[in-house]
């Protein structure tokens, strides 16, 4: 960027200087009477004229060295080693999976310490699991290591009776859906998006996949249907329709193991209602582990697991720990009172 200024503060001071130049030279030069005063308004017309071009070569000089640049930094991203190691060939067994995490400690930097401490998790095939916490207590990077984004320091994490570190990289990728609240939509078709430009996918499975995840309607109303355009970053489509379109990307997979993290965290009553029945349908007949800081968002779970500080404080059946004198018990009050103080309210 640096070197981008120098060479565009550059021509704008060497044309200064030239037009300066070019007056001074035709007046010095009129005021002998060795041409007229046309002459030298002709001569800073000709300097005018040199400008434009030289001044597009400058643009492009500039150009070239941002491309320059972001060559350089695609290069060390492309050289950057994995931690996370594909070597494994197991496959993943159809169907529903099982989850077993086995004293499972991580750390992103040893100065910041230790972000899970010795967790442990047994889930039943099909299973649905709400994870609860306060934020920075460890949710996301304990379903991070499931997905096996990377490996725990200690411990190990089993799906379908498999170490993550047997599985190929395939089979996890296909069988296991990592929905985020951050969803990443493509310039391309709604098709593209949602098969994330798998040609091997047939329209029928992609529109089949829109329509559960209760698009239907929006998908009539597009001129082109599942081959209708989408702009750069999600143009033209709401925040909900994009969750959505994520949920869609996942259904199609028909995976063992859905992780929903915060879905809902970013829309309004409305469309968190549509959220709450597409959710249904994607974890039906699914294990599935959704992270919320709602509890209307993990209602339908049957079991809660609460994470604080990276330890697990509570875990449970959902419908037993709501009738003792638990955490999830004094959550569920707070968000009852808290719902009829809001209702009093209104007027």
């Amino acid at each position: 960027w640096i070197k981008r200024s120098f060479i565009w503060v550059g021509s704008i001071g060497l044309f200064s200087f030239g037009g300066i130049g070019a007056i001074a030279v035709g007046g010095w030069l009129s005021l002998r009477g060795s041409v007229t005063i046309g002459t030298t308004l002709l001569m800073y017309q000709y300097m005018l004229k040199l400008e434009e071009p030289i001044e597009q070569v400058t643009e492009q000089l500039a150009e070239f060295q941002k491309s320059a640049a972001g060559l350089r930094r695609t290069a060390e991203l492309m050289a950057t080693k994995p931690t996370v190691m594909r070597t494994g060939r197991g496959e993943l067994p159809s169907g529903p999976l099982s989850l077993e995490v086995k004293d499972v400690s991580y750390t992103y930097d040893e100065a910041e310490g230790t972000v899970l401490n010795q967790i442990s998790l047994s889930l039943r095939p099909g299973t649905r699991l709400g994870l609860l916490g306060r934020t920075g207590g460890g949710k996301s990077t304990l379903t991070k290591l499931v997905a096996r984004f990377f490996d725990p320091s200690e411990g190990s994490v089993l799906l379908g009776g498999i170490d993550l570190r047997e599985i190929s990289t395939d089979s996890l990728r296909t069988r296991v859906a990592f929905v985020n609240q951050d969803v990443r939509l493509f310039t391309g078709t709604v098709r593209q998006n949602v098969t994330i430009f798998d040609p091997t996918v047939s329209d029928s499975e992609v529109e089949r996949a829109v329509r559960e995840v209760g698009l239907g309607p929006w998908l009539d109303r597009l001129p082109s249907g599942i081959r209708t355009q989408i702009g750069l970053d999600g143009t033209g489509v709401s925040s909900g329709e994009a969750q959505l379109l994520a949920f869609a990307r996942a259904y199609l997979r028909d995976p063992g193991l859905v992780i929903l993290d915060e879905p809902s965290s970013r829309v309004d009553p409305a469309t968190e209602a549509m959220l709450s029945k597409a959710m249904d349908r994607l974890t039906a007949g699914r294990t599935s582990i959704i992270i919320a800081h709602r509890l209307d968002t993990v209602s339908t779970a049957e079991e809660i697991l609460i994470l604080d500080d990276g330890i697990v404080v509570e875990h449970g059946l959902r419908a037993e720990l709501a009738q003792t004198d638990s955490r999830f018990s004094a959550m569920v009050d707070a968000a009852s009172a808290g719902a009829f103080r809001q209702g009093r309210a209104r007027p």
